[in-house]
């Protein structure tokens, strides 16, 4: 009878190891890596998904785009790192374009020094690992944009504005 509560429990542990699919790749021109701890690096492809505890590398020149479980399209431009880690997005480095249409849930990406959040509408997020510099394009909608160290001190971004987060600026 122990045995078979043991071989039970290992079954239903190993079963909730894997990592959740968090994205899909809608499309892709060039050459876009996945790196995560359930297996080696592999190339991505249409179809592929992306699951929560790993990082999507896009080779320059190359553009990445992606859907993930709430609707966004998020584009990764060439040259960018992008981690997925318990429900959150992170741009390591480079640039992404959101586009969100008709979507009822809001979304957050965040980079070393900010966060975003959004509901609706177009940006251009970018971070420059080099430098620590984020920058917000706001193309339409509104985005939410506050620096990590004070998340409760937002600033609202509205259509065709644009803001940059920067240790040397307040």
């Amino acid at each position: 009878y122990m045995k078979l509560l043991i071989g039970l429990f290992s079954i239903l542990f190993i079963g909730n190891i894997h990592a959740k699919t968090i994205a899909r790749v809608l499309d892709i021109q060039g050459n876009a890596f996945l790196f995560s701890s359930e297996e080696k690096a592999k190339e991505l492809s249409y179809g592929e998904k992306i699951t929560d505890l790993s990082e999507v590398m896009v080779e320059d020149g190359s553009t990445l785009s992606l859907v993930n479980t709430q609707g966004h399209v998020i584009h990764v431009n060439g040259g960018s790192l992008v981690k997925f880690y318990n429900g959150s997005t992170e741009l390591k480095n480079g640039y992404v374009w959101v586009n969100v249409k008709n979507s009822t849930s809001r979304g957050q990406l965040n980079t070393t020094n900010s966060i975003a959040n959004y509901s609706s509408g177009q940006f251009i997020y970018s971070f420059d690992n080099q430098t620590g510099k984020t920058q917000l394009l706001v193309l339409t909608g509104d985005v939410s944009l506050s620096n990590a160290l004070e998340p409760s001190l937002k600033v609202d971004v509205a259509a065709g504005n644009f803001t940059l987060v920067e240790q040397k600026y307040n």
